[in-house]
């Protein structure tokens, strides 16, 4: 059996399980971001080659990992619609949108009633334009606000519309009004650093096949090749102050789309299904929920961890251990949908 052969028809790289646990590994990258965010605003020693590469390294890992959150939940949304075609439109704001909205509002009272205990006062307007956009008290967690955006904007680019060429412009339109929205909202650039990455994940939904067959061992090598080339250097030009802003955040979302890009295209090689992934990835979403309580915790008032790998470790720890606590109560708020679909809808045939 030949090399290409061997690997290129043997998993189906983006099936559920290697997405999901994908997702598990993206939920510990953007811990590690925000642990080291912590690290890097306190007095804590984190001198030395090893902490100032770390936190390198970890800082990019912010933007990348959610870069490649967007694209999964591009391909996911995608991949469903070409499977189940407008019944899965069908009341899909209801569906699937209002119990996602419905796990981050429990969060958002969750933080309230944490920042409240550990004296860190919550306004007014930062709690009334949590339940919107552009601010949250849940820290660090934008990319929440954001996703129920983009699918909401999924649902008006794709329900009413019969021709595919057409959706996929709505979509690319609809990033367009994304990026003026925070422009004129004044966001920071990590609002939309890795968004257009949901059209790719759409797009690569889409095309997969094609993309699949066109990409033979020595087309995928050479393709691999150019892909890391463009992904150093727009991550060099947008990360290290060589271009002007502008220029330079737009070097930055480039760095992110060749970065899925090179994820997907290493997946195809190097799968990453196994026992651990598959428990990160069933908790993922409280995984990134949840550790921000505990970085603030650990931090606070009430109990102050100054060696930086203890802290890193407990956080760590109380955070895989309070989420599987709490996966089923969320994964029953998320499967109102399900429920609501079959009272209003019926089953499907």
């Amino acid at each position: 059996m030949s090399i290409e052969r061997k690997f290129f028809g043997k998993i189906d790289y983006l099936s559920l399980d290697n997405t999901k646990s994908l997702k598990g590994v993206l939920a510990i990258c953007v811990f590690l971001s925000h642990f080291w965010g912590v690290l890097a605003a306190s007095n804590l020693d984190t001198q030395g080659v090893f902490w100032q590469t770390f936190g390198r390294v970890c800082t990019l890992l912010g933007y990348l990992s959610v870069a490649l959150f967007f694209f999964l939940s591009g391909y996911g949304l995608m991949t469903q619609y070409q499977k189940r075609g407008n019944n899965y439109l069908k009341g899909f704001l209801l569906t699937r949108v209002l119990p996602l909205y419905l796990v981050y509002i429990v969060f958002v009272f969750f933080y309230w009633g944490a920042n409240t205990l550990l004296g860190q006062t919550v306004s007014t307007k930062q709690l009334l334009q949590s339940f919107l956009f552009g601010e949250t008290i849940i820290s660090k967690r934008w990319y929440f606000q954001a996703i129920l955006v983009w699918y909401v904007l999924f649902y008006f680019s794709f329900r009413f519309v019969k021709k595919d060429n057409v959706k996929i412009m709505l979509l690319i339109v609809s990033f367009v009004f994304y990026l003026a929205l925070c422009l004129v909202m004044k966001l920071p650039s990590t609002w939309y650093e890795g968004c257009f990455c949901i059209i790719i994940g759409v797009l690569w939904a889409k095309f997969k096949d094609k993309i699949d067959n066109f990409l033979s061992m020595k087309k995928y090598l050479l393709f691999l090749f150019f892909t890391l080339i463009a992904f150093l250097i727009t991550l060099i030009f947008g990360n290290f102050s060589i271009l002007q802003n502008a220029i330079g955040i737009i070097s930055k979302c480039i760095s992110a789309c060749t970065f899925v890009v090179l994820v997907v295209l290493i997946m195809k090689l190097l799968p990453i299904n196994n026992l651990l992934t598959r428990f990160l990835g069933n908790l993922y979403l409280e995984i990134y929920l949840l550790h921000g309580f505990f970085l603030s915790l650990y931090f606070s008032k009430f109990i102050e961890i100054n060696n930086p790998w203890l802290y890193g470790v407990l956080v760590l720890v109380s955070t895989l251990i309070l989420a599987f606590l709490i996966h089923p109560g969320v994964k029953i708020i998320l499967g109102l949908g399900n429920k609501i679909k079959v009272k209003k809808y019926g089953k499907e045939n």
